[in-house]
């Protein structure tokens, strides 16, 4: 048990001979004490997995942001311009309202330029407009 945190053996300790583990309010069920602690261990066990596999799809979102910043950064700036027109064009109204009031620092309407822009840089990849980073 010391391999487990103070917390999981505290709760574990709690469940002494058979424990009642309710998966649905209307329908407990009592297991053996070692497999509530299988239980508890696959719960824990799944909340890590979930929490890694988030941590991992975060951090594909930014290495996938980084490398459409470096395709634009590499752009020509005829280029630049039609992309930037179509992003303004595909904003949603809110972001075009805050542009016109001259709000354009709000990090709402940085987090939709980004957005907007990483969405017309992979649909132009994808039209073959431009060429992808090493592609």
């Amino acid at each position: 048990m010391k391999s487990l945190p103070s917390w999981w053996q505290r709760l574990i300790a709690l469940n002494v001979d058979k424990t009642k583990v309710t998966t649905r309010p209307s329908s407990p069920v009592t297991l053996p004490k070692s497999e509530v602690v299988h239980f508890y261990l696959i719960i824990f066990g799944t909340f890590l997995l979930d929490n890694t596999q988030k941590k991992e799809e975060k951090r594909k979102q930014q290495e996938e942001a980084y490398k459409l910043d470096k395709i634009y950064d590499s752009l020509s700036p005829e280029q630049k311009q039609k992309v930037d027109l179509e992003i303004q064009e595909k904003l949603p109204f809110f972001a075009k309202d805050r542009i016109r009031e001259g709000a354009a620092d709000s990090p709402i309407l940085q987090a939709s330029l980004k957005l907007t822009k990483e969405q017309v840089i992979k649909e132009w990849i994808e039209a073959g407009k431009i060429e992808p980073l090493g592609g």
